[in-house]
């Protein structure tokens, strides 16, 4: 629910439990959105008691959801790509740094105020500690990493896998996959599918960092948050602007001594008329 508060007037979002499992879950991202505090994570204001149940307020996001936005909005520049690739990487690094993963990142779980961010990453309900081995199946099949099956535990490149994949969806609105992940496949990237406000030599790079990111060998994708956050940064980054030659450094030449000039005598009566033989051989020499 939307609610507002009586005394500081802002709104809040009031999420009701209404039944047992349903307050785990509340309860769940209670603990997480109190340990991890972040600019891409909605602000916890408090949990109270109503009616026999409890009621978990948070800051309220005004903003589409990402499934929405990839349809609607339009097409975001180079800085605003970037910016929410840095979004969810960056509440994701949170998270896992203090230990917590989200397990259900896709589209339809991220806030995007318009025109194009900042991003939110909202919904922690189903967070776990990393190395949880329960609730494999948890989760939204499409944005799954198959290494989660084989692994039998939940770790940071589960998340990662999906942040990829749901990156993908806010420029393309398509799925790299057409659907879920199965183990050893690769994904479909076609550039044509990026926005034309990208660069064409952005959209060549973003289609390969996307497709290490989503390999099927997990020790061939980025390490952790902070690496991927690196990737897509680097994917979308402008050209370096050409740096002008910069001066040789200045210093001193040895040269060889100066040759002394020769002197020579010339007659006293010398005019453009004089015979060349009254001329001495050292004056003919020179000229």
């Amino acid at each position: 629910w939307k609610v507002q508060h009586r005394h500081d007037g802002q709104h809040r979002v009031a999420k009701v439990a209404r039944d047992a499992d349903a307050a785990q879950g509340l309860f769940t991202e209670a603990d997480v959105l109190q340990a991890v505090a972040h600019p891409n994570l909605a602000r916890y204001h408090s949990r109270e008691p109503h009616d026999q149940t409890t009621v978990v307020f948070t800051a309220y996001v005004h903003g589409v959801d990402g499934a929405d936005w990839a349809l609607l909005a339009d097409p975001p520049t180079p800085q605003q790509a970037q910016g929410l690739g840095e979004d969810l990487f960056g509440a994701l690094g949170a998270l896992h740094a203090a230990g917590w993963l989200h397990r259900d990142v896709k589209p339809a779980n991220v806030l995007i105020t318009e025109p194009a961010g900042p991003l939110t990453l909202i919904d922690l309900g189903l967070a776990a500690r990393a190395g949880d081995r329960t609730g494999l199946t948890l989760g939204t099949a499409a944005f799954k990493d198959p290494a989660l099956y084989a692994a039998g535990a939940w770790a940071p490149r589960d998340d990662l896998f999906a942040a990829w994949l749901t990156l993908w969806f806010l420029l393309t609105n398509t799925h790299a996959f057409g659907g879920p992940a199965v183990r050893e496949a690769t994904p479909d990237l076609d550039p044509a599918h990026l926005p034309d406000t990208l660069p064409a030599a952005a959209r060549e790079r973003l289609v390969a960092a996307v497709a290490q990111a989503l390999d099927p060998d997990p020790t061939q994708r980025p390490a952790d948050a902070q690496a991927a956050a690196a990737a897509w940064a680097a994917a979308l980054a402008p050209p370096q602007p050409v740096q002008a030659p910069q001066p040789t450094q200045q210093g001193t030449l040895d040269l060889p001594p100066a040759k002394a000039i020769a002197t020579v005598e010339l007659p006293d009566d010398l005019a453009a008329d004089t015979p060349i033989d009254r001329l001495a051989l050292s004056v003919r020499a020179h000229n």
